[in-house]
């Protein structure tokens, strides 16, 4: 069973790696054929049917005419490990509040694997939809939610989350330097709170809170994304208000459960 190095200099298993790899590839493209995936991955045809029908087995895709797709099978041990956690049950209501009083898009960002997930997302009255979907994959540092998480780390774990992934272009607003990125992390922790001005998306600009335990901990970030035109003149004014009660909400429900 060969074994090899990631990025990262840890070991993994080919075969493994190749498995996830069809997995990603299936969901970034909603769905591919047989044909598709033997061109993408460059190995035979029967090799990828045996990586397939190991997945069909145990439900992580399911196959439908000649595509394959990914299997509903994900959704119970996401579940589960959303449910393991009581500060993400807490965090959900108040992700829901700031959809409802800013009529914008809200959410919940945690960081695992020096990439951030998203656990919660609301949809207020105006709020634009997008692919930023529960259990969406994004860089931290093009996000507000995701700056405010990497400003509570020590700078060697940043340093490495930059090793690892880079600081990849988004947009032309995208922070795309280490000096420059450090530099706003600073600005972050003095002000306690994060700004993404349409570095993820053009047209877009969010504000980004650190959510944070009775110990100081951040375990997430909520954050609030809109257009920059109504973020900058109709929510920015109590925005920042609204986004650190809300996180001093959460820290108290944890501190003082009912």
């Amino acid at each position: 069973m060969p074994v090899v190095s990631d990025n990262t200099d840890h070991k993994t298993i080919q075969s493994v790696d190749r498995s996830f790899g069809i997995i990603e590839y299936i969901q970034e493209n909603s769905g591919a054929s047989l044909i598709e995936l033997t061109d993408e991955f460059d190995i035979s045809k029967s090799a990828i049917h045996y990586h397939l029908n190991t997945l069909m087995k145990y439900g992580w895709v399911v196959k439908e005419g000649e595509t394959y797709r990914i299997g509903l099978r994900f959704l119970d041990p996401a579940m589960h490990s959303k449910s393991q956690r009581e500060e993400y049950q807490i965090v959900h209501p108040k992700v829901v509040k700031l959809a409802d009083e800013t009529g914008e898009r809200a959410q919940f960002i945690i960081e695992e694997n020096g990439r951030g997930i998203h656990v919660h997302s609301e949809l207020g009255e105006n709020g634009i939809q997008s692919n930023s979907r529960v259990g969406k994959l994004v860089y931290l540092h093009a996000t507000s939610a995701g700056k405010a998480i990497l400003a509570s780390m020590p700078e060697e774990r940043v340093e490495s989350i930059v090793d690892a992934y880079g600081l990849p272009k988004m947009t032309d607003n995208t922070i795309t330097t280490r000096g420059e990125l450090f530099d706003i992390l600073e600005d972050i922790r003095e002000r306690g709170y994060a700004f993404n001005r349409a570095e993820r998306r053009n047209g877009m600009m969010a504000m980004g809170a650190p959510v944070k335990d009775p110990s100081g901990r951040v375990f997430g970030a909520v954050s609030v994304t809109g257009p920059v035109r109504r973020m900058q003149d109709e929510h920015q004014r109590y925005l920042t208000d609204l986004l650190l009660d809300v996180t001093e909400e959460i820290r108290l429900r944890l501190e003082y459960p009912q």
